[in-house]
């Protein structure tokens, strides 16, 4: 059994107007569509104690105030920085 596909006229209209109010529409809307996509990764939990904090080089300095309130807050006997040039702020920490 073969199937056939009829190119017509309007299937070939639609199709052409379609792209073209969904590429840019797409395109405008990619930071909306990141950010939705990224609250299905996130997963929300209570801290822990654990053996150690790591925290990645690079980046904004937050990771590093974030895993110093953790560290105040006894979590974590242990932190470990990794190699890299450190961003403005990183001295404070």
């Amino acid at each position: 059994m073969k199937l056939r596909l009829r190119l017509t006229r309007k299937t070939v209209l639609v199709a052409g107007l379609f792209l073209l109010t969904a590429i840019p529409l797409s395109y405008l809307l990619i930071p909306e569509i990141l950010v939705w996509s990224a609250t299905l990764l996130v997963a929300e939990t209570e801290a822990f104690p654990v053996d150690a904090i790591v925290i990645l080089g690079g980046g904004a300095p937050g990771r590093a105030r974030e895993s110093a309130d953790l560290y105040r807050a006894g979590l974590a006997r242990t932190v470990v920085l990794t190699t890299g040039e450190p961003p403005e702020g990183y001295d404070e920490m």
